[in-house]
């Protein structure tokens, strides 16, 4: 518990923010407070969030964790006539980060003698910078890489690119479009919106199957125990509800109180949240609306693993092998 003068030393910079509140209006959409004894935390939220003020041992990461599953990261390249560029994006941002020439003296650098060999001397050029450019970024490089172009795209083109998921844009921006760029990232935001959605029906149909051979849980009781003990694969958690309260994070045996009582309290469905991801679960953060059984938790168990019998192989010699 904090004395007096630590309380009011913590809340001054929340207070300052209260009185001079310009560097929020800077942010667009939602907008996430967090303080705890040595750091304060502004982030931008930019998905729907109900309004909320939770004082806690523990953050309140529901909002956050609804945020990852629907921010699709992604890298586009656009392949122009001069020009391929390189960019960075997800559902609210979208940033620039490298460019090809493919203008300038290639033909030259390549010593081609006939324009098919230029095209594939470009070609080369092209792959080398790409790929180099992924190599770069590495492991934190999304799980998507879309390609759009002015001109057809070919298979080959596409096989030599080192990236696990290449997707190639079909569709080509008019005459009359104001920014090709802009026109292709917004159908990379489309389809990204359009794999969320067809996940969301895939883990609908895996609870469903996962239901009839009777390994899921509904019972927070229970669903706190699996928590703990890593035994959750895909969890769906409520984010328009709360219930304050307690859970032991060895027993996972849960307290709720009917209402947030004292900082020990938090959202126990936070808590729950929390202990699944970081042994490994997915979690689903949505509407109590789409929960399977239109519960405020839903939980699909781990198979256990096989137990592997023991065995012996006789020996010629009477030996146990």
């Amino acid at each position: 518990m904090m004395k007096p003068d630590e309380l009011r030393k913590f809340l001054i910079p929340l207070v300052n923010l209260g009185k001079d509140n310009r560097s929020l209006r800077s942010f667009k959409g939602n907008v996430g407070v967090f303080r705890n004894e040595s750091d304060l935390r502004i982030i931008n939220i930019p998905v729907s969030v109900e309004p909320i003020c939770v004082v806690a041992d523990t953050f309140h990461t529901k909002p956050l964790l609804r945020w990852m599953q629907q921010d699709q990261e992604f890298l586009f390249v656009y392949i122009g006539n001069e020009y391929a560029n390189l960019f960075w994006g997800n559902m609210t941002e979208f940033n620039f980060i490298d460019t090809l020439p493919l203008h300038n003296n290639i033909d030259h650098k390549f010593n081609c003698s006939n324009n098919f060999n230029v095209e594939e001397s470009k070609k080369t050029f092209f792959i080398r910078w790409l790929n180099g450019a992924i190599a770069e970024i590495n492991s934190t490089s999304p799980s998507h890489l879309f390609v759009g172009s002015e001109h057809q795209i070919t298979d080959d083109l596409i096989s030599e690119i080192n990236h696990q998921s290449v997707i190639s844009i079909s569709d080509y921006a008019s005459s009359g479009v104001e920014s090709k760029i802009n026109f292709y990232r917004d159908i990379v935001r489309k389809r990204l919106e359009s794999f969320v959605a067809e996940k969301a029906v895939y883990l609908t149909i895996e609870y469903a199957i996962a239901e009839k051979l009777q390994m899921t849980e509904t019972e927070l009781s229970e669903i706190g125990k699996l928590a703990v003990n890593g035994r959750i694969e895909t969890l769906f958690i409520a984010d328009d509800r709360e219930y304050f309260g307690r859970i032991n994070k060895i027993t996972g045996e849960i307290k709720i109180n009917p209402i947030q009582t004292n900082h020990h309290d938090d959202c126990v469905l936070d808590d729950i949240a929390q202990l699944s991801a970081i042994n490994g679960a997915r979690v689903v953060v949505t509407d109590m609306e789409n929960i399977p059984g239109k519960n405020p938790a839903a939980a699909i168990i781990k198979s256990e693993p096989r137990k592997v019998a023991k065995y012996y192989i006789p020996d010629p010699q009477g030996r146990r092998a």
